[in-house]
């Protein structure tokens, strides 16, 4: 390949970035924003009830957990929203695949992945060997907000 061809299409690659970064400055601006009252104490709940550990894979790091709702805050009532039977606590990686409707677990605790792909499955690194939720954890108060996200997400 010669050279001067090289450099005229490094040039235009050049040209293109400049050309996609016109007008971006980073600037910011005020918003107002809705804060989710008690959230912090269904967090805490949660944490309590699911003993400081992800539900499916045991993690203990509090600042990789999340406290997530079974059945999201916006299809929730106001009495749901602070259930903390309509919560579980999940690490990052499994709380957005659930939060998504990419995943969702069963009665008996095991995840459904069904849609996911074993690519994506082996690039987010989850262990598939085992992932379920203890079933001594879940209620039948769970299995019903859980049964609600399986079908608001078309698993069922």
């Amino acid at each position: 390949m010669p050279l001067t061809f090289v450099i005229e299409s490094l040039k235009n690659e050049a040209e293109n970035l400049a050309t996609s970064l016109e007008g971006f400055y980073g600037e910011e601006r005020e918003v107002i924003a809705k804060y989710r009252i008690n959230q912090g104490k269904f967090r805490e709940l949660l944490l309590k009830y699911w003993g400081g550990h992800c539900a499916v894979s045991s993690l203990s790091e509090p600042k990789l957990l999340i406290a997530s709702h079974i059945l999201p805050w916006s299809k929730s009532t106001p009495g749901q929203k602070g259930d903390p039977f309509n919560g579980l606590l999940l690490s990052v990686s499994w709380d957005s695949l659930f939060d998504k409707g990419m995943i969702s677990f069963d009665n008996s605790g095991k995840a459904i992945l069904e849609k996911l792909t074993n690519e994506t499955i082996e690039c987010l690194g989850l262990n598939i060997e085992k992932p379920i939720i203890h079933p001594d954890k879940l209620t039948s108060e769970h299995k019903q907000y859980l049964r609600k996200h399986r079908e608001l997400h078309g698993f069922e």
